[in-house]
This record gives structure tokens, sequence and C-alpha cells, in this order.
């Protein structure tokens, strides 16, 4: 088996404080078995990140991790979603290590930011470091980003393509070999 290790980046904005706490994301990510209901509309979420991957790699890959303490970003979440330096403020004021990690996910306060934003969901390769951002809530101000949006972008950074539509056709954004490294 494979293991892979998430380190978990949390910032809230000035304007934007955090939500939930950093054992909330421990848990949606990483923990077995995981449920949660939503508080609105009360629809069940089954399964954590760490589920998923273990089920769709047929036990050959376990995602591990740990969610660090909320850091405060220095500008408002309007700054920041024209301005694409969240990633490397977040970095530099958590403090962890990444070297300890095989990637990061850097975990925003509030909901996710319009599309073509750098608040909206994507993965990025920096130093070296694969990682992606996300936002703590999806579409509405109450509702727990699921983990569907966590699994998708997760993907990028084992190597897997990204087949959505842009233009002319999908975009596909892959290194080839990345994947035989965590599924063989």
């Amino acid at each position: 088996m494979n293991h892979y290790r998430l380190a978990v980046l949390l910032v809230e904005f000035p304007d934007t404080p955090a939500s939930y706490a950093p054992a909330d994301f421990e848990q949606m990510l990483f923990s077995e078995g995981y449920t949660y209901v939503s508080p609105a509309p009360g629809e069940p979420a089954f399964g954590s990140l760490r589920d998923y991957y273990l089920a769709m790699s047929n036990g050959m890959l376990s995602v591990t991790g740990q969610a660090f303490n909320w850091v405060q970003a220095d500008s408002n979440k309007s700054y920041y979603e024209r301005h694409g330096n969240l990633r490397f403020e977040a970095i530099n004021k958590s403090g962890v290590s990444l070297a300890d990690f095989d990637g990061y996910v850097v975990i925003y306060a509030g909901t996710v930011g319009p599309s073509g934003s750098n608040l909206w969901p994507q993965a990025f390769s920096t130093g070296g470091k694969l990682h992606y951002v996300m936002s703590e809530k999806w579409l509405s101000r109450y509702e727990f980003a699921p983990i569907g949006v966590h699994c998708h972008e997760f993907g990028h950074l084992l190597g897997l393509p990204d087949f959505q539509l842009a233009g002319r056709g999908p975009v596909v954004h892959d290194e080839h070999g990345k994947l035989r490294q965590w599924f063989s």
C-alpha cells in the first residue's frame, strides 16, 4: 500500500472568519467511515477523501494528513480573488514544514470564490510541491464543502487528468508516470 501525506493549511480573512475547527477538516479528509449531514437541506454525505481513494485504488492508496490551526490573511477575501498569493501567505504564516508532506491544500474561510478567480478550486505546483486551493464552504454560507471537490482537486496532485470541457475540447492536466507511483 502507498501512503500520501497531505498538509491542510487553513486561512481566514479579516472580513471572513472561519466557521469550522481543524478537527472538522481532519475528519472529512482523513477519517474512516466519515458521515456528515448538512444543516440545510439536511442531506447526508458518506465517506472521507481517505475512504474515497482507498476504495478507488482497490486498497492501494491511503491518504493521511494533518489540519493545522487557522491563520489570518493580511487582506480581505476580495483581494485574494484578484491576486493569487494566498497560498504563499498560508505557507509563511502557518510555519508548517512542508518537507514532511507529499502535498498540501489551502482551505480558506467562507464560500467558494467566483469562477475564474484565484479562489476558484484549482490545483497548482509551486516550488516542486503539488497543492490545491479550496473553500471551507461551497455555495451557501451554511454548507460545509463536500468531499467531491476535494476528491477532484486531490486527483490532480496524483497526476489524474482534468476532463472538464473548456472551449474546443477537454482540458487535460497530466504528467505522465505520476499516477504510477501511487497506484503500483
